[in-house]
């Protein structure tokens, strides 16, 4: 069987919204089969939940389930790395579906349609991490672009964790925008492996989520940044990677997806020369250690 891979696949599907539902995950739904549940509604989260029952048909197996250690209210998502049928499967709840058309190789299809311009996105999490695993929360807003025909990314942060989280602990992101354009799809993932598309992590590595708010705040953007403040070239690369940024007192992280650093710098010129090939994880880190954005790079 091929490997599940959380690929980054867009599809607008449905009527446009400022908010997203259940964002504090008390509703769930049973599935046909009656061996695990869901967040509701079905048109806005997905889980690689439906993959794990077809082959396995066991409830004790679902990767993303209905937790009552909770934050608020009775339940909160728990999100827990498992294998199936030998590969390894990190455990994503995001907003999107899942294209059953290969039942045996679903793939995940992430964004809904979105047009609010949220300051930032708030919640509680606990996490649990094995072997150096790392969890990912992120939240990106994206608009097409109809002259160029491709998909251009509005708003982004992410939060990574390597250590455990022991007890629920608030989670403030501030989104950092590169455009004042009105999006039309929203990506949120919350990920126990952060390598999970590319199906690297850990086996049991655990993420607990509760009480997600979007914050409008004062609805304004970073007044630094323009459209496309940061880009990065060639890629693929060889031997140099340069970053084009309007940013100022950034750092450029260089890491695998394992979660693993291998180069940093205050410069917008890494030298991948003496790495492997292979893909890494290109993070330009503000003063406040946040993400502000992210990019795979593939050394050739």
């Amino acid at each position: 069987m091929k490997k599940i891979l959380f690929l980054c696949l867009f599809s607008i599907h449905a009527i446009a919204q400022t908010n997203v539902p259940n964002l504090n995950f008390e509703d769930w739904v049973l599935s046909a089969s009656a061996r695990f549940e869901d967040p509701t509604p079905i048109t806005t989260w997905a889980t690689p939940n439906y993959a794990m029952d077809l082959i396995l048909g066991n409830p004790s197996t679902s990767i993303v389930q209905k937790s009552t250690d909770a934050h608020g209210g009775s339940f909160a998502a728990l999100m827990k790395s498992r294998t199936i049928v030998g590969n390894f499967v990190g455990a994503t709840l995001f907003t999107g579906y899942l294209n059953t058309t290969s039942p045996l190789s679903p793939i995940p299809m992430l964004g809904i349609p979105f047009t609010g311009r949220p300051v930032a996105m708030k919640g509680w999490y606990k996490y649990t991490p094995v072997g150096g695993d790392s969890s990912s929360i992120y939240i990106k807003l994206t608009k097409w672009n109809t002259t160029t025909n491709t998909r251009e990314q509005i708003g982004y942060i992410e939060k990574r964790d390597y250590a455990a989280v022991n007890t629920y602990t608030s989670f403030d992101m501030p989104i950092n925008y590169s455009s004042n354009a009105i999006p039309d799809s929203i990506i949120i993932v919350f990920s126990a492996s952060a390598g999970a598309e590319q199906g690297l992590g850990q086996v049991g590595s655990s993420l607990w989520i509760d009480d997600v708010v979007l914050d409008y705040g004062a609805n304004t953007i970073n007044d630094e940044t323009t459209p496309n403040a940061i880009t990065c070239y060639p890629n693929p690369c060889t031997n140099a990677l340069y970053i084009q940024t309007t940013h100022t007192d950034v750092e450029y992280r260089l890491s695998t997806f394992t979660g693993q650093v291998v180069l940093t710098s205050k410069k917008p010129k890494l030298s991948l020369a003496d790495l492997p090939l292979g893909l890494y994880s290109l993070q330009v880190i503000d003063k406040q250690g946040r993400a502000i954005y992210h990019q795979t790079i593939r050394k050739q």
